[in-house]
């Protein structure tokens, strides 16, 4: 293996050990600190808490972000509802351990997972549909890299139609028919193609790996397609 792939090894451990953390954290908080109950301090005597204990929110949300900086390679918008995803359920898990179920710290607790994992899901597919990723995975598709000429907003939230033009497998050039965000026309594209029919806009995908490069990056084949798009 090369230094990438240790590299993209080391980070994936180095998520693993902070979500373990995030669930511990918040583990131990749902369960010990809220609330913390400690025996009466005798009188006369200096008593005093488990500092672990006390500042295991403040801890948890420290590793939230951590959590979330180490995994923004991997889930990108995902990972920091991804992160309050976990929390949360860590922090149910833990209220219900206690044995003595505080009903509104559950609720609370359930709330936040659910809505959550709504917003995971979202941005999770959002960041598939973008990337393409799992077709460019597939042996069925090419990839090749393209641009989006004579781009018209169509509609609302910023989506628009135009002609991704490429060059397939073979070399011969592609115009093909597509509707992309217009957030895509100042990055490097690429369409995903069937080779059997790379001109058809029904199989045809223009998607923006996250491996991003502006349009005047310098490289020939982004100089030579910089100069093709056009917006209104």
């Amino acid at each position: 293996m090369g230094l990438r792939v240790y590299g993209v090894v080391l980070q994936v451990v180095a998520c693993g050990l902070a979500g373990w953390q995030v669930w511990f954290l918040w583990d131990l908080a749902a369960r010990e600190a809220w609330p913390v109950h400690y025996p009466p301090c005798p009188v006369g005597e200096l008593c005093g808490g488990d500092p672990l204990v006390d500042y295991a929110p403040f801890l948890g949300a420290g590793s939230m972000a951590l959590f979330v900086a180490l995994s923004w390679r991997f889930l990108h918008r995902a990972a920091v509802p991804a992160s309050v995803l976990l929390a949360a359920v860590a922090g149910l898990y833990g209220v219900e351990r206690t044995g003595t179920s505080d009903a509104a710290w559950s609720v609370l607790f359930a709330a936040v997972a659910l809505a959550a994992s709504l917003v995971t899901w979202w941005c999770a597919a959002t960041g598939l549909r973008r990337t393409a990723v799992l077709r460019r995975w597939s042996r069925r598709y090419r990839v090749a890299d393209a641009r989006v000429v004579d781009w018209r907003r169509h509609g609302p939230g910023g989506f628009g139609a135009g002609l991704a033009v490429f060059r397939d497998e073979a070399g011969v050039r592609h115009r093909v028919p597509v509707v992309v965000e217009r957030y895509a026309l100042a990055r490097h594209l690429v369409a995903v193609y069937d080779p059997a029919r790379p001109a058809d806009a029904r199989t045809t995908r223009v998607a923006a790996p996250r491996s991003l490069r502006p349009l005047d990056d310098g490289s020939p084949v982004n100089t030579a397609a910089a100069g093709e798009v056009r917006t209104s």
